[in-house]
């Protein structure tokens, strides 16, 4: 399947995971990669097909600044397969209680100074002494934030402070929120402001 035509596959696939979403989108935007133009449309598309998955905002910012597309997202990707998260969600669940509430953050940035997180709608209710998963991948810079945010509107999720929780577990390790530093992973790119119109 030409890389064109399998991106577009992958914009369509509603509900996927994020992680399958975004290692299917690297390997036919690897291949795109001599194409400026196309890279530019297909970022664009992908995000307005999945915009509460922020790793994939993270993963086209990269590809979209990068001057050696194709090298970039190979490096990008086995930082994003080496995430250690997991393995320090495992070890902090293993010496939690029985009662501990465990959130995935869909997304992460800052507004008005505050640091925000993306959640799933339904998660709501538990965000109160619970720990948040922040996966690589989910903290974006100020503007992809808040075009995240605007693009999400009519998703069910929900924004919430960081200070709603009582840990973050992340590629850092496992931190106090009151004390978490989060740091966007990817430069701004203005190219993704701008929806596809597809």
């Amino acid at each position: 399947m030409h890389p064109m035509e399998y991106l577009r596959h992958v914009a369509g696939a509603r509900g996927a995971d994020a992680r399958d979403l975004v290692h299917e989108s690297a390997w036919a935007l690897g291949a795109m990669a001599t194409d400026p133009q196309a890279l530019v449309l297909i970022v664009r598309r992908l995000v307005d097909k999945h915009p509460t998955c922020a790793p994939l905002w993270w993963l086209g910012a990269h590809t979209l600044t990068s001057l050696d597309p194709a090298v970039h997202v190979r490096a990008v990707m086995d930082d994003y397969a080496d995430d250690p998260t997991e393995s320090y969600v495992i070890d902090f669940l293993a010496r939690a209680d029985d009662h501990v509430v465990v959130v995935e953050a869909l997304g992460c940035g800052t507004s008005g100074g505050l640091t925000e997180v993306m959640v799933a709608e339904d998660d709501v209710r538990e965000i109160e002494h619970a720990v948040v998963v922040v996966r690589r991948g989910t903290v974006l810079p100020r503007d992809l934030w808040a075009e995240m945010k605007r693009r999400s509107a009519g998703e069910r999720v929900a924004v919430v402070a960081l200070s709603k929780f009582d840990t973050v577990v992340g590629p850092f390790g496992v931190v106090a929120a009151n004390s978490a530093q989060l740091v966007p992973e990817c430069e701004p790119c203005p190219e993704m402001l701008v929806a596809s119109g597809l």
